[in-house]
């Protein structure tokens, strides 16, 4: 019995080590695997303090760009914002200066002209008064630039109290509710907005020798590990190489962008498919 045990034995170990001593290399390294991300991730938070007015989207929603997710009470900023928009578009002021300009213009030009019938006194007095006339059409002229400026500035104010996505994608959570303070301070936002079509997929098993063979651009194929080992292949496309590798593992951390039309949720595990050499299999066991 004890012949017969050792005899499997040897035909079990010889199967094993047959590869090693035909000269073929082996990489006994775990399958590389790696997370998919958003793209892209904002939190998004309001400036200024405020109270809520209406929040226009909820978790889970799909958001356009420059689509509004919530406002805040803006009724005592808009009723200021009218007579900023007045101010800015009243030219009553420089039209009466002009006038004022004009009719010193006037009675300048005339007693400067006349030879006669007027003092050196009342001449000087008619220039000063000229020049007063062309100061207050300046002033005037600033004061309507400044009011335009105001309305401007209440315009942008205003418009910032309208919470905004910066692209498109879909609203991970909402951080408060209609009628709620909310302080631009607070660490967890208004709301926070992720793209998930791209996908990014950072993988950071890879070895530098792997690395070493790849360049931006380069197609690489990952698929889904809930998916099985019969899962379709997809191609990612190679977009960032970190240009500083773990000196301790020997790896090195490269980020593809993945297309994902069925907008499958980020933060799945995803396997690579690396080609291997000898070399670099043998670099991984050293």
């Amino acid at each position: 019995m004890k012949s017969l045990i050792v005899a499997s034995a040897i035909v079990v170990l010889s199967g094993v080590f047959a590869p090693f001593a035909m000269g073929q290399s082996f990489d006994l390294r775990p399958p590389v695997s790696a997370i998919t991300q958003p793209s892209e991730t904002s939190k998004r938070a309001f400036q200024d303090m405020g109270v809520v007015k209406e929040v226009l989207v909820k978790d889970g929603d799909m958001v356009s760009a420059g689509q509004v997710l919530m406002s805040l009470d803006d009724d005592v900023d808009q009723a200021q914002i009218k007579q900023l928009k007045l101010e800015a578009e009243s030219t009553a002021r420089i039209e009466a200066a002009q006038a004022e300009l004009d009719l010193r213009k006037s009675m300048y030009d005339r007693i400067n002209e006349a030879q006669t019938g007027y003092s050196q006194r009342e001449r000087e007095e008619a220039r000063l008064q000229f020049i007063g006339a062309q100061k207050q059409v300046k002033v005037a002229e600033e004061e309507h630039q400044s009011a335009q400026l105001k309305y401007q500035a209440a315009q942008i104010r205003i418009d910032k109290m309208h919470l905004k996505a910066p692209f498109a994608g879909q609203v991970q959570r909402i951080s408060v509710k209609a009628g709620e303070a909310v302080d631009p301070r607070a660490e967890q936002g208004a709301v926070i907005l992720v793209k998930t079509d791209p996908l990014w997929v950072e993988i950071k098993g890879l070895t530098t020798v792997d690395v070493a063979k790849m360049k931006l651009g380069d197609d690489v194929q990952v698929r889904y590990e809930d998916d099985g080992s019969s899962a379709q292949w997809r191609q990612g496309k190679l977009i960032f190489i970190n240009p500083v590798a773990d000196a301790g593992s020997k790896t090195q951390m490269i980020r593809l962008e993945l297309p994902n039309p069925e907008k499958r949720s980020a933060g799945l595990h995803m396997e690579v498919k690396v080609a291997r050499t000898p070399e670099a299999a043998a670099a991984a066991n050293q």
